[in-house]
């Protein structure tokens, strides 16, 4: 009884207080929310980060021919590069490239693609475009056929800040900021790079890279790397996603 009391006369100062007070109170607990809430919005800031750059890329050159394949008789002697010929690295001969061009090279035939690196001259014989090495010859399942190379030449592969990219079974070329991929293994021979990217050719997230350097002379110098593509850009409209 008490109790009931009690609310009785609290619930009767409450009908007794003006309806403009009340009206006024209201006013101020709305205000003072809005305050609060605008305070806390200047407290916490979202600052927008840009997705890394990545674009696709077209070959700068392509052309189709005949390639043969040379190993043996020529294992370990000079180069018109220079350096001795291994059969076993993925490296080709053409009569004009420029030294360090890399090439995708894809047998029509069997569908297969590989990417070769030019430092010899030749072949020698007539409607023949290319002298592929033993084990790129063998990796593209050819001996004597009919192939299709497309690629970039050193200088094509420098562009301002931005790296050049091989992704995939098809090595599809990109253009990509360097913020965009994290180096997994790094390498100054090619062909050792190709090795480490065939191991993972499945995973779309890997790629193959290229990066150039240039010294205190500037001079230009290539060097390659095995990377994983970031995760900023493995969104529904990511460089993963555009890939066949």
């Amino acid at each position: 009884m008490q109790v009931l009391s009690q609310w009785a006369r609290y619930s009767a100062r409450l009908v007794s207080i003006p309806a403009a007070t009340l009206i006024a109170l209201a006013g101020v607990v709305i205000g003072l929310s809005k305050l609060s809430i605008a305070a806390a919005s200047e407290d916490v800031r979202v600052v927008a980060t840009p997705a890394p750059q990545i674009e696709q890329a077209t070959f700068p050159l392509s052309f189709e021919g005949i390639a043969s394949y040379y190993a043996h008789a020529f294992h370990g002697r000079r180069t018109a590069h220079g350096k001795r010929f291994d059969m076993y690295e993925f490296t080709a001969a053409h009569r004009k490239l420029p030294f360090g061009t890399i090439l995708r090279v894809t047998n029509p035939r069997s569908g297969e693609c590989l990417l070769v690196e030019i430092n010899d001259r030749g072949p020698f014989v007539k409607r023949r475009v290319l002298d592929l090495s033993y084990a790129a010859a063998n990796a593209l399942d050819l001996q004597l056929g009919t192939v299709r190379a497309e690629g970039f030449t050193p200088n094509d592969m420098v562009r301002d800040s931005l790296v050049l990219l091989f992704v995939g079974i098809r090595y599809e070329p990109y253009w990509a900021d360097p913020t965009a991929v994290t180096i997994v293994e790094q390498f100054d021979n090619f062909s050792r790079a190709v090795r480490a990217h065939r191991m993972h050719i499945a995973d779309r997230d890997m790629a193959l890279a290229v990066l150039p350097s240039t010294d205190a002379e500037g001079k230009t110098t290539l060097n390659y790397a095995l990377v994983r593509l970031s995760p900023l850009v493995r969104t529904d409209d990511s460089l993963a996603a555009m890939l066949p």
